[in-house]
């Protein structure tokens, strides 16, 4: 990490709202699917109108900023984020049914995850988890996948129908095929969009080598992600598929520029 007194509090992409607060730091109700935080205050129908996940997202930002006063405060960052994600999705069909919009925070936190209504939100020391452009731009490939792929919605609707988080066809299984597909769909942006989709594999390898650390070994039980090593080997092996290209981009001045002053 770069700094002193840097604390890792989550050493995951994660893609549910507000999962890693803590419920008693808000005036606002806490919705759950079983041990699993959606956000605060959700109060959608079964299936939600566009303008009505808009607004569930608009509010989730607005929660999250009374915790995190450094949320888009740094201008520079907002600004790169966003230019990666229009990029990625600059030639992309169908067009998101509403705008993707990065939010970026400077409290250190190693996360990024997808909110209702297409925000994304990262923090800054997600740098620590990439070498280059290319690995910042998985992540950020990957949530954008959450939010085309209208993950939220689908949790949403299993916490409407009372859903079972264990067991075959549960919301654990089910998650963990959202992240594999979130992770499919963002090799796919990041080739289409001229970057090299092997950084995302170098990405995953720093994280898992994180995971193993602050677990100490231990295996996971309660998982909402695929395990690392078949969710790697997936990822390279579609990446196997992809043509040869010419020029894709793996780095650029701008990335360490930021990398070294956050």
């Amino acid at each position: 990490m770069h700094g002193e007194g840097k604390r890792l509090l989550i050493c995951c992409i994660a893609w549910i709202a507000l999962a890693f607060f803590d419920s008693t730091a808000f005036a606002q109700k806490p919705v759950m699917l079983d041990g699993l935080l959606l956000g605060y205050d959700l109060d959608m129908p079964d299936d939600p109108s566009v303008a009505e996940q808009v607004a569930a997202g608009n509010h989730q930002i607005e929660v999250l900023r009374q915790e995190d006063q450094t949320l888009d405060s740094q201008t520079d960052l907002v600004e790169y984020f966003n230019s990666i994600v229009a990029q990625l999705l600059k030639n992309h069909q169908p067009k998101p049914r509403f705008p993707i919009v990065v939010h970026v925070g400077t409290e250190p936190v190693v996360n990024a995850f997808a909110m209702p209504g297409g925000h994304i939100v990262v923090y800054s020391d997600i740098f620590d988890l990439t070498d280059d452009e290319s690995g910042l731009v998985g992540i950020l490939a990957h949530e954008t996948s959450h939010q085309l792929h209208g993950d939220f919605l689908r949790l949403w609707q299993d916490y409407k129908t009372n859903r079972q988080i264990y067991g075959p066809g549960g919301v654990l299984e089910e998650s963990r095929q959202f992240e594999q597909d979130a992770d499919l769909g963002a090799l796919r942006l990041m080739y289409d969009a001229g970057w090299d989709p092997r950084g995302q594999i170098a990405m995953m390898e720093q994280l898992r080598k994180r995971g193993v650390m602050a677990r100490h070994g231990a295996p996971t039980t309660y998982a909402t992600h695929p395990r690392d090593p078949a969710r790697i080997e997936a990822d390279k092996e579609l990446i196997e598929t992809f043509p040869p290209k010419t020029g894709l981009i793996r780095d650029s001045a701008r990335y360490q520029e930021l990398k070294q002053k956050y």
